[in-house]
C-alpha cells in the first residue's frame, strides 16, 4: 500500500510509451483528431491547449492589425486582402507537415479571420441607416455564429479525416473572394480620405439599386448630385503613389494604433470600451467553458451550440429596432444577466444544493443574454467612434479584450480550489462592473455618425 501511495504521488520513476500509443475513439468522438496523428499526450499533452492559445492570440492580433488595415487601405480591400490570406493559410493548414507548421499557419489564419469581422462590423455601421443596422448585423452573426458552426458539425457527421474535413469548411471563404469584389467601399471612409466624389459615385449606386422597384424615372448622375445639394464638388485630387517602406509602414502602424487615444474624449471611449469587451470575453466564453456538462454525441452537442446563438441574435436584433438607444438595452442585459448569475452562484455556494438545476438555469439565461450584448457591442462600438479612426477604434478594443478569453480559464479553475458555483458569482460580479462601465460612455442611435475627430477647440 506505502509503494502505491508513492508511486501515485509521482516520486517513482516512469517510462515512456517507447513504442507508441493505439487510440480508439468512442462513437460519441470525432475518429480523426491532431492528438492521435502527432502524439499530443503524455509528456506533449500540453501542446493541444496550447494551439488553441495560439490561435487565440492570433485572434487579438487580427482584430488590432485589421483596425490599422482598414483604415489604411479602406474597408473593402481591407476585408478582400484578409480573405485571400484565409484562404492560402487555410489551404496551408490542412497540408501540415508537422505540429510546429500546424499551430503557426494557424496563427496567421485566426489573424485573417479576425480581419475579416472588423471589416465587416464597421463596413455594416457605415453603410446602413440606424433602423435596420440590428438586421445586418444580425445576418452576419447568424452566418459566423450559427450556421458556419453548425455547417461544421454537419460536415463532419460524413468526413472523417480532420485534413478533409478542415479544406472542406474552407469553401465559404473561397466563394467570399468572389462575392467582395460586388461590395462597395464604405463611403464615410471615402469622405474621410477626402474621396467625396467617389463617396457620391458609391450612392448613387445605393439610389439606383433602392429606386429599381420605383416607377418613373431615375435621376442621372448629375441630376442626383443637385437633388442632394453635392453638384459643387469636383473630382478627387489625385495623390502620388507611395513606394512601400517597411519602416514607414511600421510607424503608420504604431501611429494608427494610438489614434483612438489622440484626446482625452476619445481615449475615454477607447479605454471604456476595451475594458467592456475585456469583461464581455471573460465572462461569455467563462460562461461557456463552464456549463459545458452535456455529455453525447460531439456533433450533436456542436450542433446545439451553434444554435444557442439563435435567441442571442433575436433579442439583440429587436431590441435595436424597437428602440433607438444603443446604450439602454444593453444596461438592461448586463443588469439582468449580472444578477441571474450572482443569484445562482450565492445560491450554490451557501445553500450547497442537491440539485444543480438552479445554476444551470442561471448560468443558460445568462449565456443566451451575454449573446444578446456580444452583438450590441459589436454595433455599439463603432458607432462611439468617427469614421477616420473607427476601424482602429474598434479593433484596438476587440483586440485587446481578447485577454479577457484567456483569464477566463484561470476564473473557472475556482471552481475545483474554492468551491462550486464561486466562477458564477465572479462573472455576476464582472457583469456589474460592465453595467457601471457602459454608465460612463455617451449616448448613441446610429444617425448622424462623425467622420472626423475633433479637437478640444473645435467644440
Amino acid at each position: 500500500m506505502a509503494r502505491l501511495k508513492t508511486n501515485n504521488d509521482g516520486d517513482l520513476p516512469t517510462e515512456s510509451c517507447v513504442n507508441g500509443y493505439v487510440y480508439e475513439p468512442m462513437e460519441t468522438q470525432y475518429p480523426s483528431t491532431i492528438v492521435a496523428e502527432w502524439d499530443l499526450v503524455c509528456e506533449n499533452s500540453w501542446k493541444n491547449p496550447f494551439s488553441t492559445s495560439v490561435y487565440m492570440f492570433g485572434m487579438m492580433m487580427g482584430f488590432l492589425s485589421g483596425g490599422f488595415l482598414c483604415g489604411l487601405l479602406g474597408r473593402k480591400k481591407a476585408l478582400y486582402l484578409a480573405t485571400i490570406f484565409e484562404c492560402a493559410f487555410g489551404l496551408a493548414v490542412t497540408f501540415a507537415p508537422n505540429y510546429e507548421w500546424y499551430i503557426a499557419l494557424r496563427f496567421f489564419l485566426s489573424a485573417a479571420c479576425t480581419v475579416k469581422v472588423a471589416a465587416i462590423s464597421v463596413i455594416i455601421v457605415e453603410v446602413t441607416t440606424a433602423r435596420y443596422r440590428a438586421f445586418f448585423s444580425a445576418g452576419s452573426s447568424l452566418c459566423f455564429q450559427c450556421f458556419y458552426r453548425a455547417l461544421h458539425a454537419l460536415f463532419a457527421m460524413f468526413i472523417h479525416n480532420w485534413r478533409y474535413l478542415h479544406l472542406t469548411i474552407m469553401v465559404p471563404g473561397f466563394i467570399g473572394l468572389f462575392t467582395i469584389l460586388w461590395m462597395p467601399e464604405s463611403p464615410r471612409w471615402l469622405v474621410s480620405q477626402d474621396k467625396d466624389r467617389k463617396a457620391l459615385k458609391t450612392l448613387y449606386k445605393a439610389y439606383r439599386i433602392n429606386s429599381t422597384c420605383k416607377s418613373g424615372p431615375r435621376l442621372n448622375f448629375e441630376e442626383f448630385l443637385e437633388e442632394t445639394g453635392y453638384s459643387h464638388v469636383t473630382d478627387d485630387p489625385k495623390k502620388p503613389k507611395k513606394s512601400f517602406k517597411l519602416t514607414e509602414f511600421l510607424r503608420g502602424f504604431g501611429k494608427g494604433f494610438a489614434a483612438p487615444y489622440q484626446n482625452a474624449d476619445i481615449a475615454k471611449r477607447s479605454i471604456i470600451s476595451t475594458f467592456l469587451f475585456t469583461g464581455q470575453m471573460c465572462a461569455f466564453f467563462g460562461m461557456l467553458f463552464y456549463t459545458q456538462v452535456i455529455r453525447g454525441s460531439v456533433y450533436y452537442v456542436s450542433m446545439l451550440n451553434a444554435l444557442t446563438s439563435v435567441p442571442g441574435v433575436l433579442i439583440s436584433t429587436l431590441l435595436y429596432w424597437r428602440l433607438k438607444s444603443r446604450k439602454k438595452p444593453l444596461l438592461t442585459l448586463y443588469a439582468i444577466a449580472g444578477t441571474v448569475l450572482l443569484v445562482g452562484g450565492l445560491y450554490t455556494v451557501i445553500g450547497k444544493p442537491e440539485s444543480e438545476i438552479p445554476l444551470i438555469v442561471s448560468c443558460n439565461i445568462a449565456l443566451v443574454l451575454l449573446g444578446a450584448a456580444l452583438n450590441m457591442l459589436f454595433i455599439y462600438t463603432p458607432e462611439l467612434f468617427p469614421s477616420s479612426i473607427r476601424s482602429q477604434g474598434f479593433g484596438n478594443a476587440t483586440g485587446l479584450g481578447r485577454v479577457g478569453s484567456i483569464l477566463c480559464s484561470f476564473i473557472n479553475q475556482l471552481d475545483l480550489q474554492l468551491g462550486h458555483g464561486v466562477p458564477v458569482i465572479i462573472y455576476g460580479g464582472i457583469l456589474l462592473l460592465q453595467f457601471a462601465l457602459t454608465c460612463c460612455l455617451p449616448e448613441t442611435d446610429g444617425e448622424n455618425l462623425a467622420d472626423v475627430v475633433h479637437s478640444e477647440e473645435d467644440k
